[in-house]
């Protein structure tokens, strides 16, 4: 079991293999949205759609938080959960692969992403303590990875919204890509009926 799990861990910190992915992430992203058009549900629409747009509502509110390498990340959804940002992804992933219909490719994509956001996450928490030092790790003692935690950090503004950083993210692009991506499965549907 031990080998497994550092085959795994080998797997997600493979520099040469995360390159790639970072290089092509566009055309794989593209790859992905045509094997999700071709095999679509139309009976999965709406329960995608939601799921989807938790993810990006979770995902647009973590940009207009989010100021990278600069301010450590306290409010908006921050001021509850350490990585709110992976959390939204996961949901917008699920949007997508919940059109297909497939339990077990569902589970098979949640717990290739579950282990994929572990060792990024792994990975960025050691560039935040470098930057951040101890008011992270101060961060770290009050708020979780990943499951939300109910008090949160204290100073921390959970209603905090800066158009600035929303557009410095490139929420906007974001947003009109999920956008037109389930206006392009709508479609999609409606043409072949």
């Amino acid at each position: 079991m031990s080998q497994l799990f550092e085959t795994i861990h080998h797997v997600f910190h493979h520099k040469r293999l995360r390159k790639f992915v970072v290089s092509y992430r566009v055309p794989l992203l593209v790859a992905g949205f045509v094997i999700v058009l071709l095999f679509a549900q139309p009976a999965w629409f709406l329960s995608a759609l939601v799921v989807a747009l938790v993810g990006e509502f979770i995902q647009l509110w973590c940009f207009a938080s989010l100021d990278k390498k600069s301010i450590l990340a306290y409010n908006g959804l921050y001021k509850h959960v350490r990585n709110p940002m992976y959390l939204g992804r996961f949901f917008l992933v699920m949007g997508y692969v919940l059109l297909l219909g497939n339990w077990y490719v569902v589970l098979f994509v949640a717990v290739i992403y579950y282990l994929y956001m572990w060792h990024r996450v792994q990975r960025e928490e050691g560039t935040l303590k470098g930057l951040f030092a101890h008011f992270y790790e101060d961060y770290c003692t009050q708020v979780n990875r990943f499951v939300p935690s109910v008090r949160g950090m204290p100073g921390g503004n959970l209603w905090f919204w800066s158009w600035r950083l929303f557009t410095q993210n490139h929420g906007w692009s974001n947003l009109g890509t999920v956008v037109l991506s389930f206006a392009i499965l709508y479609m999609w549907f409606m043409i072949h009926k």
